[in-house]
C-alpha cells in the first residue's frame, strides 16, 4: 500500500529563520470511509497533504490500547497498539477478508464523530476472520515476530485470559492462571493457543502497517512525534505482568492513584484513577521497566513526548479519591533521567511540562537541557513577563497554540473575556475578526525564538469549540473528533495566510 515516493524540503524558513511547523492530529481523527482514521489510506493521504504544505512534524496521541472511555492516556498496555488502528482495506488486499465484510464500517463514513464501540467491535471481528485465512508464509512471519518481541506472547495471554472469562479486569479471573509459567497457566496456554495466536497476529499486522506509514513519512521528510502516557490503569497488562512496579496493596488494589491538584487545565484538580509507580522498587532495578516503556514508544516514532513530566520527578498521590488531601511524593528524580540519557540520549524527546511543575522538576529540566512545551492560550494574564508570550518563549521549546487538552483557538477566543481578547488584538495588531486574530497569533509564534511550532488540525481548519478533542476531567464524550472530508483546501488556505513556505 506504499505510494510512489517523492522528496519534500527538509528545511523551512520563516522570515529567514529556520523553523519546523507541525500539526497535532491523532490518527483516529483522520477522514476515512471506515468511520475512523487508521494505518491505511487515511494516513498516507494526510502525509501527502503535510508534504504539499511543507509541514515537518506530525504529532499524534498515544497508539496504545485504550480504556472503556477511549482515552489514549488511559493506557491498557505500554507494549501494544490498539486494534482500532488496523487498516481494513489492507486485509482485503492481502485476501484475508472479502470486501463485503467491510459493509458495516462503511456505513460510518459520514458520521460526525468516531463511534468507538462499533469500530472496535467490527475491527475485532474482521481480525478474527483474517486470522482464519492466513497462509504458511504469514504464520512464519508471526513466529519470527513473536520470537523478537518477548512481551508479545504474555500480552496475548493476558488478552485471551480476559476474553475467556468475559472480564475487563484481570483480578476477576482465576488467580491460578495469572502466572503463565505455572502448571495451571501452562495448561490454559495450551488450550487457548489458537486464540493467543490471533492476538499476536493482530499486533504483527499493526506493526507492519504502521511501519509502512513511517517509511512513507520518512520519504516525505515528515517526522512523527509520538506520545508516552505517564500512568496505566489498574486493569492494564503492565500491572498484570509486573504488579510490583506499582503501589498496590496485598489484594492488588490501588488505594492511591495518580492525578494533579487544581491548575490551568482543571480548576478542581484531577483524579485519573491510575496506578502510581513504586519508584523505590523501580530504582533498585535500574529503572528497566521505564526504559522498556520508552524503548517501545521510540520504536513507533521519531520523537517521543513524555506525558506529565512532573510525575517522573515528584508525583501527586491521591488517597481514597480525595483530591483535596492529595500529597506530593518522591518520584524517580534525576536518577531516572540519568538512566534515560545513558540508554537513549535526550535529543529526540519533548517533555510535557505544563501545569504545576515542582522545584525539583525545574532543576531536572535545566540540568538535562530538556525541551519543554509552551502554550499561547496560557499567555494572556496581563503579565508582560508571562513565559508563554511570543517574545518570552525560549528557543529550546515546542510552541503550541493549544494542545489536545485545550479548546480550539476560535473556541478560546469566543469564551475569553473582553480584556483577554483586547490583549490578543493588541499583540497581533489584527482586525477584530476572530479568524484574522488567529492568523496573527500564528505569525507571532512563527516569529518567536522557538524553532518548532505545532498547531492542532482544528486550528489550521479554523474550527470552533464544537471540534474540541478533550476536556480534562471529563470522562465521556471526548476523543471523538473527526477531520471533515473537505479539509485540504481549508488547510492550504491557512498555510497561505500565515506566509509559510
Amino acid at each position: 500500500m506504499i505510494k510512489m515516493f517523492y522528496n519534500a524540503p527538509t528545511i523551512c524558513y520563516y522570515k529567514n529563520m529556520k523553523k519546523e511547523l507541525g500539526v497535532l492530529c491523532h490518527v483516529t481523527c483522520l477522514p476515512s470511509q471506515f468511520g475512523i482514521g487508521d494505518f491505511g489510506r487515511s494516513s498516507f493521504d494526510f502525509l501527502d497533504v503535510l508534504s504539499e504544505n511543507n509541514i515537518n512534524i506530525w504529532q499524534i496521541l498515544p497508539l496504545n490500547d485504550t480504556n472503556v472511555f477511549n482515552c489514549p492516556y488511559g493506557a491498557m498496555s505500554s507494549f501494544s497498539i490498539d486494534e482500532m488502528f488496523i487498516a481494513v482495506e489492507d486485509l482485503v488486499e492481502r485476501q484475508l477478508v472479502k470486501q463485503k465484510e467491510l459493509k458495516t464500517l462503511k456505513r460510518l463514513k459520514k458520521t460526525a464523530k468516531v463511534n468507538f464501540e462499533v469500530v472496535k467491535k467490527e475491527k475485532s471481528r474482521l481480525l478474527d476472520i483474517a486470522y482464519l485465512n492466513i497462509d504458511e508464509t504469514i504464520k512464519e512471519k508471526i513466529k519470527r515476530f513473536a520470537r523478537s518481541n518477548s512481551f508479545i506472547v504474555d500480552y496475548a495471554y493476558y488478552k485471551v485470559l480476559l476474553k475467556t472469562h468475559n472480564a475487563r479486569d484481570w483480578r476477576k479471573t482465576p488467580k491460578e492462571l495469572w502466572d503463565r509459567n505455572s502448571s495451571k497457566g501452562q495448561q490454559f496456554f495450551k488450550s487457548t493457543k489458537n486464540e493467543i495466536g490471533r492476538f499476536i497476529f493482530a499486533q504483527y499486522l499493526l506493526r507492519d502497517q504502521w511501519g509502512n506509514v513511517r517509511a512513507y513519512a520518512k520519504s516525505k521528510k515528515v517526522k512523527i512525534l509520538g506520545d508516552l502516557p505517564i500512568y496505566l490503569d489498574i486493569t492494564s497488562f503492565d500491572v498484570f505482568q509486573n504488579p510490583h512496579n506499582f503501589k498496590l496493596d496485598k489484594n492488588f488494589n490501588n488505594n492511591v492513584s495518580g492525578g494533579v491538584p487544581a491548575d490551568e487545565f482543571c480548576s478542581d484538580g484531577q483524579d485519573w484513577g491510575t496506578c502510581v509507580y513504586n519508584w523505590s522498587f523501580l530504582e533498585k532495578n535500574n529503572f528497566q521497566y521505564v526504559l522498556n516503556r520508552i524503548s517501545f514508544a521510540k520504536s513507533l516514532c521519531d520523537i517521543v513526548r513524555l506525558d506529565h513530566f512532573t510525575g517522573y520527578s515528584k508525583h501527586f498521590e491521591i488517597e481514597n479519591k480525595n483530591i483535596a488531601e492529595g500529597k506530593w511524593k518522591k518520584g524517580g528524580g534525576e536518577k531516572v533521567f540519568d538512566a534515560i540519557k545513558t540508554k537513549f540520549g535526550l535529543k529526540n524527546f519533548v517533555i510535557e511540562d505544563l501545569g504545576i511543575i515542582t522545584e525539583e522538576g525545574k532543576k531536572i529540566k535545566e540540568k538535562f537541557n530538556l525541551k519543554g512545551m509552551n502554550v499561547l492560550q496560557f499567555a494572556f494574564d496581563g503579565d508582560k513577563k508571562n513565559p508563554y508570550l511570543p517574545q518570552n518563549v525560549c528557543e529550546n521549546s515546542v510552541y503550541y497554540l493549544g494542545t489536545h487538552d485545550n479548546n480550539t483557538f476560535l473556541g478560546f477566543l469566543k469564551d475569553s473575556s473582553i480584556e483577554t481578547k483586547l490583549q490578543i488584538i493588541k499583540m497581533t495588531k489584527s482586525e477584530k475578526e476572530d479568524k484574522d486574530i488567529l492568523v496573527g497569533c500564528i505569525k507571532k509564534m512563527l516569529a518567536s525564538k522557538s524553532k518548532t511550532i505545532i498547531l492542532q488540525i482544528q486550528d489550521f481548519l479554523m474550527q470552533d469549540k464544537s471540534a474540541r478533542m478533550n476536556i480534562p476531567g471529563t470522562a465521556v464524550g471526548c476523543w471523538e473528533y473527526r477531520v471533515p472530508e473537505n479539509y485540504k483546501k481549508r488547510f492550504a488556505k491557512t498555510i497561505k495566510a500565515i506566509d509559510w513556505k
